[in-house]
């Protein structure tokens, strides 16, 4: 006789755990007929009951939802047929042959077999033509709900994938619009560019000429006052002071001059630095990321609204 390894239990501890299993399941089902058969909750709808005993007792509607159904619909439980059913169940696990693709047949069939021995057990006279008939009602009443189900699935899958294509095809459009700008904005940037380019130049033009104009002015300046130095002891009093006057509107007007070339060279600072920035703001890249694509959002299927 094999021994079981370390990592595997013994088939007396299987055993011992689904017996378990079967003492607590058997008493939350006694607690929840309870509850169901008191009379404020017997006032309820029964599809309000239903949800009740789903939201408390959700890992045991999961397991065992016929039971459940059978409890709030019907106001039907016996204990003795919750027990034989939990048998069965623990009979036939791992037993029958199911077919891939085919796992939900399995379950309904396993469903309607409650639903048969619960009518056999609270029947004193019972035939087996009703029963038959009882778990055949049952498990097309399964397969239905699950047939519909995947069809509106494979429905709403279908409106998923349309609006997702048509998502799709909006965003490539918004993309080739942001480019098309974006090439325009380049376009109108090239044009900004030689116009700076045109008035760093004319303004360079410029200062060349009043610089050149300045140190040409500046030397006949000088020329003028070393031979008005060497001629002021042969000038009268009133000779000297038309020239004092003289020397002093010539200081004022190379003072203007001065202040007008400190003025064109600040110009000219200015007109580098918009053309730095025209340079700057015309890369492409850095024009796509100031606009922003838009935020398509996803319609409301039908299903979504339903499932809120």
């Amino acid at each position: 006789m094999s021994q079981p390894t370390p990592n595997q239990p013994s088939q007396a501890s299987v055993a011992e755990q689904v017996e378990k299993n079967k003492r607590d399941a058997l008493r939350l089902a006694d607690e929840i007929f309870r509850v169901v058969k008191d009379n404020e909750f017997l006032r309820l709808k029964p599809e309000v009951r239903m949800n009740v005993v789903k939201e408390k007792c959700p890992e045991f509607c999961k397991h065992y939802p016929m039971v459940a159904s059978w409890m709030t619909y019907h106001l039907k439980y016996s204990r003795k047929a919750f027990a034989k059913y939990l048998d069965k169940l623990a009979n036939e696990h791992g037993k029958r042959e199911v077919k891939q693709g085919e796992g939900y047949k399995e379950w309904a069939r396993k469903q309607a077999d409650y639903a048969k021995i619960l009518y056999m057990e609270t029947t004193d006279h019972w035939n087996s033509k009703t029963a038959g008939k009882i778990w055949n009602t049952e498990y097309s009443r399964i397969i239905k709900a699950y047939d519909e189900m995947k069809e509106e699935e494979s429905k709403y899958k279908s409106e998923f994938d349309e609006e997702k294509k048509q998502h799709h095809e909006e965003l490539i459009d918004e993309i080739l619009d942001l480019v098309g700008t974006a090439k325009k904005q380049q376009r109108q940037t090239n044009a900004e560019l030689n116009k700076a380019d045109d008035i760093v130049d004319e303004d360079l033009e410029r200062r060349a000429v009043e610089i050149q104009d300045l140190i040409e002015h500046k030397v006949r300046v000088a020329e003028g006052d070393e031979i008005e130095s060497e001629e002021e002891e042969d000038l009268t009093p009133e000779q000297l002071e038309k020239r004092r006057i003289r020397r002093e509107k010539e200081q004022i007007r190379r003072t203007a001059e001065l202040e007008l070339l400190k003025q064109r060279q600040k110009e000219a600072a200015e007109a580098a630095i918009i053309r730095d920035k025209v340079v700057k703001e015309s890369f492409l890249p850095a024009n796509l990321t100031t606009q922003p694509i838009k935020n398509h959002k996803r319609k409301k299927t039908r299903r979504n609204k339903k499932r809120r």
